[in-house]
């Protein structure tokens, strides 16, 4: 860092800090720095892709907006714009190949794992620019599920040079947050960092700060030890942060970053809800001008309101309604005659389709969320009410065994039980803890009124699945306690996970 200049590192702070001068083009100096990387170009060119590309289509690779890109990713800096142009086509040719080395790069030059990596919320675009007005890139390296190192840096691609079609991120440049904390933590070591880099490096794209969050020392360590890698100007850019969710995204704050910007990201079911938002949009923009709109396959983006069946149990307020209609009606439902049932499951549709919300399932080939039939809902929901039977059924026959017996049966707990009291190793405690994690970040940034309906939804979701909650007396016998007992445990359980996260891990 001593060996750049003050000016080149009072730049790199005022940009890391979001308070940087607004830029401010003049015509002749554009005009300048063309002619410039022109000859430079016609210099460093002989051997290179970029030459190659030249031969193929000299139109594409001389286009007055292409090259203005790139020098206002280096802040008209012709010589590094030069060298950035020629490594941006030989990385372009080692990923997509010759055929699409003079031409953009489109969905429909992704391959299906490609599009998976894209899709999966490892990298997303979030909605809201931060307080200078930039848009901020966030990378959650625990949602990666790209099955080669090649789907994660075609994706990339594709996304920067896609946000790059604005003549605003062109000019004010971008903000990388590097999110490895808590389920979103990096459990590579660090793989592909440099390959990474290398891409980056390639793309004409003004980096003005990149943020590293971390809640382990030694990934801390791991990122200081790889950020000295790189160029000195890049670096003057770069911070790392050490700490929970909270200390981090408070620390983000004094650069500019709101908290509120980045939050809906962290507690979206998935991490990628907005991020798909984006994805829809590519994909009917570049659609639309090809295919008549009656033969357009178009993926639905869930909302908080839709119903989404699958093995997963989805913690989505619409999923939530579903659970608590069946809860409600589920004793009339058993006992009502075959039209009955049909009427219980059109009123179930009908009250989901009143809040705005859908029935969706996920295609096993596109991972495309669909909306399904009125008759498949149907029987989807006749199918959760006979799940929503099953565990009360066995506890009623449990329950009979017992007074059988003459009634001198001590209650036993069972392995889905929540258990209080010092036994705590139980499946049904290990299922509550996982449901609290996953709804903390919700739970944290929720109204007293909002709080309390998560408390009853872990509680539903519980005893959906036939679970009792269970005390043991001070004679080690068990009892089942109330539900106002128990949502007590569940509410403290919240503020104990709350109190957790906020300590940073070591």
């Amino acid at each position: 860092m001593s060996r750049l200049s003050h000016q080149e590192r009072q730049l790199g702070q005022e940009d890391l800090h979001g308070v940087s001068a607004e830029i401010v083009e003049d015509f002749d100096e554009i005009e300048t720095a063309l002619q410039q990387l022109d000859g430079h170009l016609n210099s460093f060119k002989h051997g290179t892709a970029y030459e190659t590309a030249e031969r193929m289509k000299s139109d594409y690779v001389s286009n007055r907006d292409f090259r203005i890109m790139f020098l206002r990713g280096n802040r008209y800096d012709t010589k590094t714009s030069t060298f950035q142009m020629i490594r941006f086509f030989e990385t372009k040719l080692q990923l997509f190949g010759i055929e699409k080395l003079v031409q953009d790069v489109t969905l429909r030059d992704l391959d299906e794992d490609d599009r998976n990596a894209l899709q999966d919320g490892s990298r997303q675009i979030l909605p809201q620019a931060d307080r200078a007005n930039r848009r901020i890139h966030v990378a959650f390296p625990g949602l990666r599920k790209n099955k080669t190192a090649q789907n994660e840096l075609r994706a990339c691609f594709y996304l920067v040079m896609k946000l790059l079609e604005s003549q605003d991120v062109q000019i004010r440049g971008i903000v990388v947050v590097v999110y490895s904390i808590g389920r979103f933590r990096d459990l590579s070591n660090g793989a592909g960092f440099v390959e990474n880099a290398k891409l980056w490096l390639s793309l004409p794209v003004h980096i003005a700060g990149v943020h590293f969050c971390s809640d382990t020392v030694a990934h801390h360590i791991l990122v200081s030890a790889a950020v000295s890698s790189l160029p000195l100007k890049m670096k003057s850019r770069m911070k790392a942060h050490l700490g929970s969710h909270l200390e981090c995204q408070y620390r983000l704050c004094s650069f500019g970053i709101p908290r509120e910007v980045l939050l809906p990201s962290l507690v979206d079911d998935g991490g990628a809800e907005s991020h798909l938002v984006w994805y829809r949009e590519q994909y009917l923009r570049e659609v639309s001008a090809e295919v008549p709109k009656h033969l357009m396959h178009l993926p639905n983006v869930p909302g908080e309101d839709d119903v989404l069946f699958g093995r997963k149990r989805s913690q989505r307020r619409g999923n939530r309604l579903l659970y608590q209609l069946i809860e409600c009606n589920s004793e009339v439902y058993d006992v009502g005659s075959r039209s009955d049932k049909r009427y219980l499951t059109g009123m179930v549709i009908q009250e989901v389709h009143a809040t705005g919300g859908r029935f969706l399932k996920q295609d096993g080939e596109s991972n495309f969320w669909k909306e399904v039939s009125t008759e498949e809902a149907h029987e989807k929901i006749a199918q959760t009410f006979r799940n929503f039977r099953r565990p009360r059924a066995r506890l009623a026959k449990t329950s009979s065994t017992k007074q059988g017996n003459g009634g001198n049966s001590l209650l036993q707990p069972g392995p889905i039980d929540v258990l209080f009291g010092r036994q705590r190793s139980n499946t049904g405690n290990r299922h509550v803890r996982q449901l609290v994690a996953d709804l903390a970040a919700e739970y944290e940034s929720a109204s007293k009124v909002g709080k309390g309906e998560l408390t009853n939804y872990v509680l539903r979701e519980m005893k959906y699945t036939g679970a009792r909650f269970l005390k043991q007396n001070a004679d080690d016998t068990w009892v089942e306690v109330s539900d106002s007992f128990a949502r007590s445990k569940i509410s403290k359980q919240f503020s104990n996970s709350r109190r957790m996260q906020s300590r940073p891990s070591l």
